[in-house]
């Protein structure tokens, strides 16, 4: 399968080429309101030269210094020198050498990147996951927006080689002075119960330090701290304070300059028997299978199978009001639980962001989403086109993922056919 890593830009770009509505060049000059691209096929000396050819159409920039105004709309060409005229004028013009898209036959960056993110949301990847109450515990959501404040340290996410244990990031926590720490989100507890706290982490400098804070009181439940270069597992069993109902998990360095690098970071209440799924599981049917595993084992796809749990239930959360699932297990938690299950791509927001779904499939989705939407939008001829259009991009979809061609029916988007989980 094609799964190698493609840019947002690429993907909106291979969507226009699709519908043979992009055509590309290098400038060769420009200012505020024009850009010049003096080079064949824009500049030419023949005489029956379309003046009108690329009006209306849009003109984006695509490397180099962003022009203030991007996209653009071509108000005139002329063909004899290269010159596009923009309808705005850029208080900041693009590089003279900067490269460009230009998007035809009424297609829009904004309806393309639309076509590319409805397509992103239909595709789904297995994943294997630990269930903790933390939101983003498996460290795996870009940003730390989903943390608390941090203090007397900076908080990233990474994805380099030697900063992953699993998945696609992890945290970085670097100290500006000697006990800096990153907090999670606040979490709801019960009074004097008992709670499971463990990590990952490692410290190319100082001494990790994973530490149970009760909210309520600004007070340390308990803490466990390891010197370690390589990965190594923090955790302990903590009771929460008679008069504790919300905590919070510190993740801190005790060096002044210490950097901590930490993932799969777990809560879980001990003895009980249900937890909430993460938010991102919204149907029963996305959970595969539900395994009880130590953290160090997350790795060792080989030795899976002999932790997975025989019986389980996914069943609606009634507390919860923005309706997600939570997890009903036969016997009581002591110990992690994971779960493998199919998990939808986050959408994908700048020209530089990329993504790993199988390259050929993503395409012709977001093709086939392209020319849903100038369907709803074009008049009745043009639109009798898209949907012929439209209908041989389904068939050459369903030959790919599905080894058959289906009969296809002209209607709501993607009629017919299951979502993609590449």
């Amino acid at each position: 399968m094609a799964v190698a890593s493609r840019t947002f830009l690429q993907l909106v770009e291979k969507v226009a080429d699709n519908l043979q509505a992009l055509e590309q060049g290098t400038l060769t000059a420009a200012s505020s309101g024009s850009s010049t691209a003096a080079n064949f096929p824009y500049k030419t000396n023949l005489a029956n030269a379309d003046a009108n050819k690329y009006v209306g159409c849009q003109f984006y920039t695509t490397s180099g210094t962003a022009p203030t105004q991007n996209p653009q709309e071509i108000t005139a060409y002329a063909p004899s020198t290269g010159v596009f005229t923009l309808g705005l004028a850029s208080a900041t013009p693009p590089d003279a050498t900067s490269t460009f898209d230009i998007f035809k036959k009424g297609l829009t960056i904004a309806d393309l990147r639309k076509a590319v993110n409805n397509a992103v949301r239909k595709m789904q990847y297995k994943y294997l996951v630990p269930v903790t109450m933390l939101v983003d515990g498996d460290c795996d959501t870009s940003g730390v927006a989903s943390w608390g404040t941090v203090s007397n340290a900076t908080a990233t996410k990474v994805s380099g080689a030697a900063t992953l244990w699993r998945g696609a990031l992890a945290l970085n926590i670097a100290n500006s002075s000697a006990n800096g720490y990153l907090p999670s989100a606040a979490v709801n507890v019960h009074p004097s119960s008992a709670y499971l706290l463990l990590a990952i982490t490692r410290a190319p400098t100082g001494t990790s330090n994973l530490i149970a804070w009760d909210s309520t009181n600004s007070a340390e439940i308990e803490s466990e701290s390891v010197a370690s270069y390589d990965w190594q597992t923090l955790g302990f069993a903590f009771t929460t304070p008679a008069t504790c109902y919300q905590i919070t998990v510190r993740l801190s360095n005790t060096h002044a300059s210490g950097t901590s690098n930490w993932d799969d970071v777990i809560l879980l209440p001990l003895g009980a028997r249900e937890i909430r799924f993460p938010d991102w599981v919204t149907k029963p049917g996305q959970v595969i299978r539900v395994l009880r595993m130590p953290l160090s084992t997350a790795e060792e796809a080989d030795e899976l199978t002999r932790y997975s749990c025989p019986s389980f239930n996914v069943v609606p959360d009634m507390n919860n009001p923005n309706g997600m699932f939570k997890l009903k297990l036969p016997s009581s938690i002591q110990e992690p639980v994971w779960i493998e299950a199919w998990r939808n791509y986050a959408d994908l927001s700048l020209d530089a962001d990329t993504i790993t779904a199988d390259r050929h499939i993503l395409e012709l989705w977001a093709t086939a989403e392209m020319l849903n939407l100038l369907i709803n939008k074009a008049p009745g001829e043009e639109a009798k086109a898209w949907k012929e259009e439209w209908k041989r991009i389904m068939v050459r979809l369903a030959i790919t993922k599905y080894g058959t061609e289906p009969e296809i029916k002209v209607g709501s988007a993607f009629e017919g056919l299951p979502g993609p989980r590449p």
